[in-house]
């Protein structure tokens, strides 16, 4: 049921795209060859063939990046469990300002189950925090009767894992923090802080440089002559399409998270600061709670 509602979105976009298309101030060549490629991943995706689809998608978008492009590869990433990817895609879509009230529900629906599948990720592997973050991420969007299903039974069991958590012997009072522990907790947490730092620089070089390789990208398609050129700026653009949101993003939630353990880490306390770094409905989110 869930893929063939995909189905019918990716081929909605795609009539959207030629019916609107002509309207567009850009060259009729990249616009001819961005419509074929558009057509052949609908097509692809109708058939099953999803992995080819997503290709297709992102092929289209780097000939002229239309931000329906960008849905539509969402929702190929997201139908191949490929959450990492789909979710940069949907942000991305969503910031471009084109996303109509009948997009969003279907962005937000990528978020809301790539969540819940973090969640039951972290159930599995016993990690309670990690899993009540995703399921509260989760839980900001409209939830349908399966997601509401999935949510209750994580929810479940991670009261299970909490209340066992619980039921362990309280440590001895006066018993002393072993020896460097909080100043470990301060290392990681400038280098988490240097690393992400280090990512958004990157993200933002690679951001610029992409955008002159597109526009190399637009001279040496309109000619059509250097092949392997084109073959190479293609694969170039294909990469930067979800490789700088990703980038990005990782490097916004590790500089939080190291600033957090670096600042605000208290290991003495009993009811420390609550860090969140998640997507939501307007894009990411990164939240610090603070206890008063």
């Amino acid at each position: 049921m869930k893929i063939k509602s995909l189905q019918r979105s990716v081929l909605l976009a795609c009539f959207v795209i030629a019916l609107f298309l002509p309207a567009l101030a850009l060259g009729e060549d990249a616009h001819d060859r961005m419509l074929e490629l558009s057509d052949q991943a609908a097509e692809a995706f109708g058939a099953g063939d999803v992995e080819r689809a997503a290709g297709l998608y992102a092929d289209a978008y780097a000939v002229k990046p239309l931000p329906i492009l960008l849905r539509n590869q969402m929702i190929a990433r997201f139908a191949l469990g490929q959450c990492e990817r789909a979710e940069p895609l949907g942000l991305a879509f969503l910031g471009s300002g084109e996303a109509s009230p009948e997009d969003e529900p279907v962005v937000h629906r990528v978020f809301s189950d790539c969540a819940l599948s973090r969640a039951e990720d972290a159930l599995a592997a016993e990690e309670s925090a990690s899993g009540r973050v995703a399921l509260r991420r989760a839980r900001e969007f409209t939830l349908d009767a399966d997601q509401s299903a999935r949510a209750a039974v994580i929810e479940d069991g991670l009261a299970s894992l909490e209340a066992a958590a619980n039921t362990e012997p309280d440590p001895v009072i006066g018993e002393p923090a072993p020896a460097g522990a909080a100043s470990g907790t301060k290392v990681a947490g400038w280098v988490l802080t240097g690393v992400g730092a280090g990512l958004i620089a990157g993200a933002a070089v690679w951001h610029v440089h992409a955008l002159g390789l597109n526009d190399e990208y637009l001279i040496v398609a309109e000619a059509g002559q250097d092949l392997v050129r084109y073959n190479e700026l293609n694969a170039s653009l294909t990469t930067a399409s979800w490789g700088v949101p990703t980038t990005y993003v990782v490097g916004a939630a590790m500089l939080t998270t190291g600033l957090y353990l670096a600042i605000f880490h208290n290991s003495q306390s009993t009811d420390q600061p609550a860090l969140s770094v998640g997507l939501g409905p307007n894009g990411g989110h990164l939240g610090l709670r603070m206890p008063f």
